[in-house]
């Protein structure tokens, strides 16, 4: 295709995230949930995790704009442990 058929654009007053505050942080914790199912594929699993990461750096860049320490320092660990567990999607754990 070499047309676009659909236009995207954002910022609406009427959109979620500027209507009720911290719709980003119900989803986190939403994709934490779902992350913890046993029945999820590899793929569905590293898509999640992929999703996580993406919620948490939109979160913890939000609060250093804020300057919103207390929440870098919730999100910043988390962060880190979902961006180590990348290597284990899809394999065993050694005991």
């Amino acid at each position: 295709m070499t047309e676009f058929l659909v236009t995207k654009y954002g910022g609406h007053n009427d959109q979620l995230s500027k209507k009720f505050w911290g719709m980003d942080r119900y989803r986190l914790r939403s994709l934490l949930k779902i992350a913890n199912c046993t029945h999820l594929s590899n793929d569905q699993k590293d898509f999640v995790r992929k999703e996580i990461i993406y919620k948490l750096n939109i979160l913890i860049s939000g609060a250093k704009k804020r300057k919103n320490f207390k929440l870098q320092k919730e999100y910043q660990p988390l962060l880190e442990k979902w961006q180590l567990s990348g290597n284990l999607v899809g394999r065993k754990r050694l005991s």
